[in-house]
């Protein structure tokens, strides 16, 4: 048993590293897109970095709006600001954009600032249209919601990470947004649920990346993974990965 504890435990490690190289953003062979709002170099002198659009809806008030901002920053000169004015504010980056591959895996990393925020939290949004641009629902993943504390100077990493498992997967589309806790909380009081918003502040997100990376799943054939002393150990180790240049 201790044999077998210390077989799994290295192949965990290096699968695990394998995880974490192929994530780095620096790999460029795994990253479809690197948004680090740095346009202005590239002779974009709209407020909005290309191709985002702002969603309209419900408790998305057209006068709350996100600009490219220079007054905070991760990397570079400028980062994208939402500010409140009671209400949520959301940005997409348009489907169509990010084609995917089937039964591939996909992370979402970025990096954010807040304002001190009571109620309203940050996140990053990632889910799969298909060819139509139509939402796959059962695809949509949510990062943590996040709002700096008092003092805090930091910039937090959020990330996403989703499987194009649904063969009418097609697209990967991002969000980011800053939304009220009508939107990012779960209650069971349906529209009875009474919130509170927080009519002023700001988020600033920076340097998101979206990179295709390995799954690693191992297993054995024995319930509960247990061998008795002395059998032979066997493991079955599948790495479900469509990117081989590295």
């Amino acid at each position: 048993m201790r044999k077998f504890s210390i077989i799994l435990a290295a192949l965990l490690f290096f699968a695990v590293a394998e995880h974490r190289a192929t994530a780095d953003p620096l790999n460029t062979s795994r990253v479809l897109g690197v948004f680090d709002f740095e346009e202005r170099q590239l002779g974009n002198d709209e407020d909005l970095p290309m191709h985002w659009l702002k969603v309209e809806g419900a408790d998305l008030p057209h006068y709350v709006n996100g600009q490219l901002s220079s007054d905070r920053h991760r990397s570079g000169d400028y980062s994208f600001r939402m500010d409140l004015n009671g209400g949520s504010c959301i940005y997409r980056y348009e489907s169509g954009q990010i084609r995917v591959l089937p039964n591939a895996h996909y992370r979402v990393e970025g990096y954010c600032q807040t304002t001190v925020l009571p109620h309203a939290r940050a996140r990053l949004t990632a889910y799969f249209t298909d060819q139509d641009d139509h939402p796959i629902l059962s695809s949509i993943r949510h990062s943590e919601p996040f709002s700096s504390q008092a003092g805090d100077t930091d910039w937090h990493q959020l990330s996403v990470e989703l499987s194009a498992d649904d063969p009418k997967a097609a697209y990967l589309v991002l969000e980011m947004g800053l939304v009220q806790p009508n939107i990012y909380s779960k209650t069971s009081l349906g529209k009875r649920a009474l919130f509170v918003d927080d009519i002023r502040g700001s988020a600033w997100f920076d340097d998101i990346s979206i990179s295709q990376v390995p799954q690693v799943t191992m297993s054995t054939d024995r319930p509960g993974n247990i061998f008795r002393s002395g059998e032979p150990l066997k493991l079955s180790v599948l790495i479900n990965d469509h990117s081989t240049s590295d």
